[in-house]
């Protein structure tokens, strides 16, 4: 009798055994189907990878699964983008600031992601190099002014009017640029005037003229008045200069002053 119940105690443990590990995987699966479908960060790249102290646009290409929103963040000031990034693919772009830390610096990229089922993270990163500045100066060359004033200094009559340039006039606007040591020198210079870009003029590269890196450009003030030139110099290294200055330009009666003074010097056989 005693053997009959210990039996059947015996079969009733392993029968209720057999039906709990039939049901623990019914229990276990919702758990187990979370997990498989958190979001996911397939890749997280940039382009370039390098950038030069200057700034400017960077790619990031990111590739996520089961992902419903996307923030990408940078380690410096640059606003972070909050986005839908339903798509498996996502093209974003980036401003970067110019360097100003004094040295090449490692910028961090970080995209966190959010699904239904969870987030999940990836950093990249962009090394920016630094280039110490340059140093630019800026003005204009006036010929026919130039040649009037050396034409006008020979004959003894009062020196021309104290300004650079004269209405119509087709003058040459110059820049000089120098890096410093052991930088080289060798980039692109970009006119303005009155800050405004001068057609055909942004990006001028320099040369060297004797001892001097210099960049020069075609131009015509129309009217008198005084003019701001500037010149902004980017080198090849993400050297950075500008220069900024006054053009007085004369006005009619100061170039009335010129043309009177060269008419009476053509009398005495000097020409303007």
């Amino acid at each position: 009798m005693v053997s009959h119940h210990r039996r059947w105690l015996v079969a009733g443990i392993v029968s209720g055994l057999v039906a709990f590990s039939q049901f623990t995987p019914v229990f276990a699966r919702p758990f187990g189907a979370a997990r498989a479908r958190r979001p996911q960060i397939r890749s997280l790249s940039v382009s370039p990878q390098t950038v030069l102290s200057d700034g400017g646009p960077v790619v990031v290409l990111i590739q996520v699964l089961r992902a419903r929103t996307c923030v990408l963040s940078l380690s410096v000031s640059v606003p972070a983008q909050r986005f839908s990034c339903t798509r498996d693919v996502e093209r974003r772009t980036v401003e970067l600031p110019s360097n100003k830390a004094g040295v090449s610096q490692t910028i961090h990229v970080r995209l966190v992601v959010h699904g239904l089922f969870g987030s999940a993270s990836k950093v990249t990163s962009i090394q920016q190099t630094w280039a110490a500045p340059a140093t630019v100066t800026d003005g204009v060359l006036d010929g026919q002014l130039l040649r009037d004033g050396l034409a006008l200094s020979f004959d003894g009559l009062p020196p021309i009017p104290d300004v650079d340039a004269l209405p119509g006039d087709s003058i040459v606007l110059l820049a000089e640029a120098t890096e410093p040591a052991p930088q080289t020198t060798n980039g692109n210079v970009a006119f303005s005037v009155n800050g405004q870009e001068v057609s055909g003029c942004t990006a001028v590269p320099v040369a060297l003229d004797g001892s001097v890196y210099e960049a020069d450009c075609t131009y015509v003030f129309q009217n008198s008045g005084t003019y701001v030139l500037g010149a902004q110099y980017v080198g090849a290294d993400g050297s950075l200069g500008s220069a900024q200055n006054e053009i007085p330009v004369a006005t009619p009666d100061e170039a009335a002053i010129v043309d009177q003074e060269c008419a009476e010097a053509a009398t005495m056989a000097f020409t303007c």
